[in-house]
């Protein structure tokens, strides 16, 4: 099968290097390794809709059989159409992006016509996304997953300079609140060896995931891949 991967860098092999996993233990390589064609189109430090922009350019006529997207915070898009400078609100901001990005990505699989994985990777998957599009199989929160706890469910993470402009209207009380909650999630990572970097999941998710995944698209390769994984274990 043909999958497109597309998101941030928890999309990326290996990130940009040690102390984080080496490649072969990432999703991309383990699907690779059981024959499927991967088209790698998540980016570092990327926004969910320049991903999903270069991906309709890239892969545009190659037939695609599934999309693997590790979603990424709303507001790594707060550019578009110079949305961080004007009067915002954080959620609202969230939001407004959302719309556009949940669109792009329904516009990318009607492109494709392919079904779709989602996993709410550095960021969880918003309410909004049931409303403007759907997947074919959802993973909601998996950070939250990986680290057996339920985390706050918010966008601007790796975008505090937003909590920080004069253009944000929130409350001193809500911008603190939203601080604490980046605390609480920076220290859980931090905390677990399942995030060997401190802020990317490492081998053990991405094992788990590529099960799951592969029992999605490939149901047969998929009871053999996680023979083998248990057979591995023993």
């Amino acid at each position: 099968m043909h999958i497109l991967i597309i998101g941030d860098s928890w999309g990326v092999p290996n990130y940009q290097g040690p102390p984080g996993d080496p490649p072969e233990t990432h999703t991309e390589l383990l699907l690779r390794a059981q024959g499927h064609r991967v088209t790698n189109c998540a980016i570092n430090a990327s926004g969910n809709l320049r991903s999903i922009l270069a991906a309709d350019e890239q892969i545009r006529g190659d037939r695609v059989d599934w999309i693997v997207w590790f979603h990424t915070e709303m507001l790594r898009d707060s550019h578009i159409d110079q949305l961080d400078r004007r009067p915002y609100r954080i959620n609202e901001l969230t939001e407004k992006i959302a719309y556009t990005v949940y669109t792009a990505f329904d516009q990318l699989q009607s492109n494709t016509r392919a079904r779709s994985a989602v996993i709410g990777g550095q960021a969880p998957l918003l309410d909004s996304f049931y409303q403007l599009t759907s997947a074919a199989w959802v993973k909601p929160d998996w950070r939250s997953e990986i680290l057996g706890q339920l985390l706050p469910p918010v966008h601007s993470l790796c975008t505090t300079q937003l909590i920080d402009s004069p253009w944000c209207r929130d409350s001193l009380e809500d911008r603190i609140r939203l601080v604490d909650q980046h605390r609480l999630i920076l220290d859980a990572m931090a905390a677990s060896p399942d995030f060997p970097d401190l802020c990317h999941p490492g081998r053990r998710p991405h094992l788990k995931l590529t099960e799951e995944i592969l029992v999605q698209i490939d149901p047969e390769g998929g009871k053999f891949f996680l023979a083998r994984s248990a057979a591995r274990d023993d």
